[in-house]
């Protein structure tokens, strides 16, 4: 056996990569109501290019973030039927945090400085909203926020490596989706990438916010201005955004 071949091997028994050459995506979503509905977007030609290229990574034992069978993890634990609010941002965390959730982080892991940035802006904006010491973003997803990164895969190290792979025509699809079959949906859109979609949801169902990228860079200068609290009766207002600590039982 060659060592190359050896190391392909070995990295593909790790728990976090399990494929099978060439890797399908659709093997990687779970919920079934959303792998009906992406059934047609799943034989278009720019799936198998994504297939294509993330296996190459994969052979070339580049390490890519999130796991695979978290890539979809937003549509996992986030039925259509429960949406309530979605969460648009750019790509995963390129240092292994990465969730599949959008902005989420390991309860082990350090909250990041976008998250809390997201935080401070939600302190601010809606009433009642309280900072909390992790940055597990689970009991949102739980309760009908679907945490969606505009681009769902990055290579370890390398912000954006993966902007040109053709996931944001998934995404797109996904936003479509709910933008047609959901009604009163809050979507909150962080950063240009994900202004991007605004075009995508239908203003006359739907209510839209739309932020600065909340990284300190872009954020920073927003976070000083007058922001005026929305009112309790607000969409954004009245989506349950407390995180207490997941019970990992419940899970």
């Amino acid at each position: 056996m060659s060592k190359v071949f050896q190391g392909i091997l070995e990295y593909c028994t790790m728990d976090w990569c399990l494929p099978i050459f060439p890797i399908s995506l659709m093997d990687y979503i779970n919920n079934n109501q959303w792998k009906q509905l992406l059934a047609e977007e799943f034989n278009k030609p720019y799936i198998k290019q994504i297939e294509y290229k993330i296996t190459n990574h994969l052979i070339d034992l580049d390490i890519i973030y999130p796991p695979l069978n978290l890539i979809f993890h937003a549509l996992n634990v986030t039925p259509l039927e429960t949406t309530r609010a979605v969460i648009v941002a750019q790509d995963p965390y390129p240092g292994g945090q990465a969730t599949g959730d959008a902005f989420s982080v390991h309860m082990a892991d350090p909250v990041s400085r976008s998250l809390d940035n997201i935080f401070k802006l939600f302190q601010m904006i809606i009433p009642g909203f309280q900072i909390p010491n992790h940055g597990c973003l689970d009991p949102w997803a739980s309760n009908g926020v679907l945490l969606l990164n505009s681009i769902l895969t990055v290579t370890a190290g390398k912000p954006m490596s993966h902007k040109t792979y053709g996931w944001q025509e998934l995404t797109n699809a996904i936003i479509r989706i709910i933008s047609e079959k959901c009604n009163g949906v809050v979507f909150i859109l962080f950063g240009s990438i994900a202004k991007q979609k605004e075009g995508l949801i239908d203003k006359n169902k739907h209510t839209i916010y739309t932020f600065p990228h909340p990284s300190p860079r872009s954020m920073s200068s927003f976070l000083k201005g007058p922001l005026v609290p929305y009112p309790i009766d607000a969409p954004i207002s009245q989506i349950n955004w407390t995180l207490p600590i997941p019970n990992p039982f419940l899970s």
